[in-house]
């Protein structure tokens, strides 16, 4: 039986979220002497260096072709892991990061603007806000599976072979990209290198005048709100002294609920608007981020498993919520301006899960572990600020 394009690219995306690093990645940066407040640091630079290479990242989707930029931000995850195969130590983390961070930057782009205009090409962009929720449940039913095996893997074999699994899944996910085709491409996209810098001029204008600008908005400083609990799952396990096989628990359930999140968003979103599911998403965070600054300061270490459980289930829908943002700005937006469009919202993603895990750092390091969850409650503030401004009732 033949895929379709759109099938074979959620393939490669289920295949390069196969992170079978990531339930045990804070061990692995340890090993290679360095610390939590090393992870959060780096982890603020990838979304840095995204945020450097987001706008132009989608304005090159635009630009070349969107299976090329495909291919190269896949590559650029594979040297990732070729990286921190062959060598150790600070630098080399911290190039593999970068390399992690360019590819995250061009592929999410690239890949929602190939979605859209495949559909469009097909006359389907009713199906837009299905597929894009498809897209998003096969990279987490990739990370679910992978960290459900990943923290086995390591435990019995090491990180060598961890690592060397990760290289021979992403060169797979190459070969599957290089056999999709590529969509159909506006005539007057060439012409356009002459006038970046005034794109750029005119889309911060429309941003800036548009209501879409308060979706940006909210759904970015969720996003890194998120990033920060995320991030904090290993570091609060290993405060709690959680054994090492539920920290691939953990995730599973983290990825496996953003899977079904995904998988039914056009549902979730036709039974309420994004301004009811972004007012969901605040309780829920906000009561996370009270249980966890009560469990931390008076050592509730019998109660870090339920919480992150619990707190999951806040990641996914917010991960549901950033789904209809993007699939109401691709409907949106004017044609010429839609990948860019699209690399606006995930650079201010970037921005603000750049910003929270720097100044997360700065806490670490000199104020306490305990205030963390002040930070995130804060964010959450404003936040809720911005859900109060959305005007539009449906995503589509």
């Amino acid at each position: 039986m033949k895929l379709s394009n759109l099938a074979l690219l959620n393939i490669t995306v289920f295949l390069k979220s196969q992170s079978y690093l990531l339930p045990v990645i804070l061990l692995f940066y340890i090993q290679n002497g360095l610390d939590a407040a090393d992870f959060f640091f780096f982890q603020g630079i990838v979304s840095f260096t995204e945020l450097i290479l987001g706008l132009p990242g989608g304005y090159l989707s635009d630009y070349f072709s969107k299976k090329t930029i495909l291919i190269f931000s896949y590559f650029m995850l594979f040297m990732r892991y070729a990286l921190w195969l062959c060598f150790g130590g600070y630098w080399i983390i911290l190039s593999g990061e970068i390399c992690y961070a360019i590819y995250k930057s061009l592929f999410q782009s690239a890949a929602e603007g190939y979605i859209y205009q495949y559909l469009s090409d097909n006359e389907k962009t009713a199906k837009n806000l299905k597929k894009f929720g498809k897209f998003n449940a096969a990279a987490s039913l990739g990370s679910a599976f992978s960290s459900l095996f990943g923290t086995y893997i390591f435990k019995h074999t090491g990180f060598v072979v961890v690592l060397s699994v990760q290289l021979c899944i992403i060169s797979l996910g190459i070969f599957l990209l290089i056999c999709i085709k590529p969509v159909n491409k506006a005539k007057y996209e060439k012409q356009r290198a002459y006038h970046t810098f005034k794109d750029f001029i005119s889309l911060g204008k429309t941003f800036y005048n548009s209501k879409l600008k308060f979706y940006i908005l909210t759904s970015g400083i969720f996003i890194a709100v998120t990033s920060l609990f995320v991030n904090t799952f290993q570091p609060l396990m290993k405060f709690g002294n959680v054994p090492l096989m539920f920290f691939g628990y953990v995730y599973f359930f983290n990825h496996i609920t953003r899977f079904i999140s995904s998988l039914y968003t056009d549902k979730i979103i036709k039974i309420c608007n994004l301004k009811m599911l972004g007012y969901v998403c605040f309780i829920l965070c906000l009561i996370s981020f009270v249980l966890m600054f009560y469990i931390i300061k008076y050592d509730l270490f019998f109660m870090v498993v339920p919480l992150l459980l619990f707190a999951c289930i806040g990641v996914a829908l917010v991960l549901c919520l950033n789904i209809g943002v993007v699939s109401f700005l691709q409907e949106h937006s004017v044609l010429e301006n839609r990948s860019m469009m699209a690399s606006l919202n995930n650079t201010f993603m970037r921005f603000s899960s750049s910003l929270i895990l720097f100044i997360n750092t700065f806490i670490l390091e000199h104020i306490g572990f305990q205030y963390e969850p002040v930070l995130g409650i804060v964010c959450l503030v404003a936040a809720f600020c911005m859900i109060t401004k959305l005007n539009f009732t449906k995503a589509n």
